[in-house]
């Protein structure tokens, strides 16, 4: 391996992994075009972003553990069924020609484009997050209450929900 593909794969790997803890984002709509950007295969590049994430996903998901934003329940609902399914999608990969598995990144990313940019919060969400006090003095305004301090996220869809434990 070259001195240059490596510096490549470092920088790869502090963007995604940065991205992957703070926004839950960088698998496959990040990394694979990244890799294929740098020259590799995009077979060689999903399989190897599919690697290097079981790894990054396990220290990002014990570092959201410790601050209390996984709901457990609904992860196991939300990764049974998406295991089973990477079984299948690792298969279909498999057998398609380079250019189609490109072709469906792509459009993967102007599908995120699109959500991202049309979605909007519901009135009543924005009004309660600004209605929560914010910044350093956020912990004595609640009452000096630690578990006042953190949220479980209760939705895929980014409704956070702030209740005491």
């Amino acid at each position: 391996m070259s001195t240059e593909l490596a510096v490549e794969l470092v920088t790869i790997g502090l963007i995604t992994g940065s991205l992957a803890g703070m926004l839950g984002a960088g698998g496959g709509f990040v990394t694979v075009p990244l890799l294929v950007a740098i020259g590799l295969n995009v077979h060689i590049a999903v399989s190897l972003s599919l690697a290097y994430y079981v790894w990054v996903a396990a220290a990002g998901v014990l570092r959201h553990l410790r601050q209390g934003t996984i709901d457990v329940p609904l992860g196991v609902i939300l990764m049974v069924p998406g295991i089973l399914a990477a079984q299948l999608g690792s298969q279909l990969s498999h057998r398609l020609p380079s250019k189609a598995l490109e072709l469906m990144v792509s459009l993967l990313l102007v599908a995120v484009l699109v959500f991202f940019s049309t979605v909007r919060a519901p009135a009543h969400e924005t009004q309660t997050a600004a209605a929560l006090p914010e910044g350093p003095g956020a912990e004595r305004a609640l009452g000096g209450r630690r578990s006042l301090r953190f949220a479980r996220v209760r939705s895929v869809r980014g409704r956070v929900y702030h209740y005491t434990v």
